[in-house]
């Protein structure tokens, strides 16, 4: 037994003086009681045992992430809510440094930490977007998440919005048209914006004029969109304004922030008009600025074809090879 006081003993007792106490409470003491005499070893213990219970609550999914009669129910742990919350700031950092690709791993792997996290959700969908064109690979994940989004929110305003954008970026028709023109009434001016690429680029030309007829200030902010109602008033438009749109989209072509569009838009106009010199003139271009589709040369060949010139249609057809993955820079970087 130790001859030293223990911090609750006057420090002038005799080592007899403290056994006969010991003996008097009948306390012959263990080490390990001994020890629990001192205050740091209570403290030392008080600690350890909080350590313990915060591993313990921290490493089960006890926490449930989703909405109440949301299903399936998302449960996480502490663990994972921290590792998500990071993962969103490091998401967002990347893409305010235009690092689009590790911006978007960051976002899903936010999300595999907790997929009810909604602004994990949306960031997804918005980095998915805003490439000028997007690659198709994150298609799938990107149509999966907006599914998954428009669950839990219950199709609410924005998140239907972001979706209908998310689907005209990536030229899904269907799902932009289904989920905008429903709601056009509604609508904010971009995603009206988006509703008139779509209905433009799926050739629903009649549907596009009562559209922009009903909402006329819909381009106020967005030149881009104002060239989609030259292009129409090029090819399906009235007669009267026709040579004032042709000068307004080749002007288009000479500004590096509009001229992809303007080519874009081109091809429209001149597959509609069998304008085969006009096509391939912009076609030629957007393919020197790595911005041509596949989709876009099947149609030359087309209008090759129904000019009678099948032989060179096919050769083109033969020697044509995609692009991998079909991406797209930014025009800044060309």
């Amino acid at each position: 037994m130790s001859n030293l006081p223990t911090p609750d003993e006057p420090f002038w007792l005799t080592p007899e003086q403290r056994r006969r106490i010991e003996e008097q409470d009948g306390l012959e003491l263990s080490p390990l009681r001994r020890a629990m005499r001192y205050v740091w070893v209570r403290l030392a213990v008080v600690v350890l045992t909080l350590g313990v219970l915060a591993v313990g609550l921290s490493l089960p999914p006890m926490w449930r992430s989703s909405p109440s009669g949301f299903t399936p129910v998302v449960r996480i742990s502490v663990l994972e809510w921290l590792q998500c919350r990071s993962l969103k700031q490091s998401a967002l950092q990347m893409a305010a440094e235009n690092k689009l690709d590790e911006s978007i791993l960051a976002w899903r792997q936010a999300i595999a930490n907790n997929p009810a996290d909604l602004e994990a959700n949306r960031g997804l969908l918005r980095t998915l977007s805003t490439a000028k064109r997007p690659a198709a690979g994150n298609l799938p994940q990107g149509l999966w998440r907006a599914q998954w989004l428009l669950r839990i929110t219950a199709t609410n305003l924005a998140d239907l919005e972001l979706v209908g954008h998310l689907a005209q970026r990536y030229e899904v028709n269907d799902l932009a048209l289904g989920l905008l023109t429903p709601n056009e009434a509604r609508l904010s001016d971009a995603a009206l914006g988006d509703l008139l690429r779509t209905l433009f680029r799926g050739g629903q030309m009649e549907q596009f004029a009562a559209v922009w007829k009903r909402h006329p200030g819909a381009d106020r902010n967005d030149p881009e969109l104002a060239l989609y109602h030259t292009a129409w008033e090029i090819a399906w438009g009235p007669p009267g304004g026709i040579a004032a749109a042709r000068a307004s989209l080749q002007k288009a072509k000479e500004n590096l922030e509009l001229r992809v569009t303007a080519h874009e838009l081109q091809l429209y106009v001149s597959d509609a008009l069998a304008d085969l010199e006009g096509y391939a003139d912009s076609l030629q271009q957007l393919r020197d600025l790595h911005y041509d589709r596949p989709l876009d040369h099947v149609r030359y060949w087309r209008m090759l074809l129904a000019t009678g010139r099948k032989t060179e249609a096919a050769a083109l057809a033969r020697a044509y090879a995609a692009p991998p993955g079909n991406r797209a820079r930014d025009p800044a970087h060309v």
